[in-house]
């Protein structure tokens, strides 16, 4: 079930202009920009690359997957599909897999551009995958939970600024703290995790067991705590309907009790 809803999430987004734009136009263009500049200088190569990583994930895999669930649940798509035999973990699935499959995928490819045009090759390429899938798992969670707060696609927006400007803020406080030690302040932040992993991807000598552990540790919690709040708030149904149903069934209650 899940790989057929991933099929027509992937119709939906070639047919959609906004989202096909936010999703792929949008951090292409981000990308080239900064690839036009000249390289930083020293360190600073690695730390422009985190965060071109980190502002690639908000744009494909947030923005997005906001905009695709308020419209899907708008339109009565995710009513319908929750009446069928798949699961709700299926359905959210099949329909976030597409935003979670294009930010792995631009991300890495964001990585190897960024080696070949200022010559910064990673010294340990698998922790850049590390990093990027951590954050997927973090702002997955995220995305579901702001989409219980957003009405449309529209409304989007708005709605998924506070993320962004916490995964901002979490990014640029972690590149401006040491990298060596447990910086709690740091794995605190939703961002930070995934950030020192990817900076260590850079940073080989700071790779350590333990180091790699409270890491994926911290990611892993924070991704489990953004998914609870996002499992008990999250609505199936559109706003207004909810709204319209729950009227009806007190006008019925009350004309039960006075006949």
């Amino acid at each position: 079930m899940s790989l057929a809803l991933l099929r027509t999430e992937l119709t939906l987004l070639y047919r959609d202009s906004t989202a096909f734009t936010t999703a792929v136009a949008l951090p292409i263009v981000i990308g080239g920009l900064w690839a036009l500049n000249d390289p930083p200088i020293g360190q600073g190569i690695a730390a422009m690359a985190v965060l071109q990583l980190q502002l690639m994930l908000a744009f494909t895999l947030h923005c997005l997957g906001v905009m695709v669930l308020a419209a899907r649940r708008e339109r009565g798509v995710l009513r319908r599909w929750r009446a069928s035999t798949a699961s709700d973990t299926a359905i959210l699935i099949g329909t976030l897999g597409v935003p979670a499959g294009l930010a792995i995928v631009q991300a890495l490819a964001l990585t190897g551009a960024t080696a070949w045009l200022w010559d910064a090759v990673p010294a340990r390429p698998e922790l850049v995958l590390a990093g990027v899938v951590g954050g997927v798992l973090v702002l997955l969670g995220w995305t579901v939970l702001v989409a219980a707060f957003t009405r449309s696609s529209e409304h989007s927006m708005i709605t998924t600024l506070p993320v962004i400007l916490l995964l901002v803020f979490s990014t640029s406080f972690a590149l401006s703290r040491p990298l060596v030690g447990l910086d709690l302040a740091v794995l605190a932040l939703p961002g930070g995790p995934s950030t020192q992993l990817m900076r260590m991807a850079w940073d080989a000598d700071a790779a350590t067991a333990p180091a790699l552990l409270s890491a994926g540790g911290a990611c892993l919690a924070h991704a489990l705590l953004a998914l609870g709040a996002a499992r008990a708030r999250f609505r199936w149904t559109p706003q207004h309907r909810a709204a319209h149903g729950g009227r009806a069934a007190r006008r019925s209650a009350s004309t039960s009790v006075s006949s």
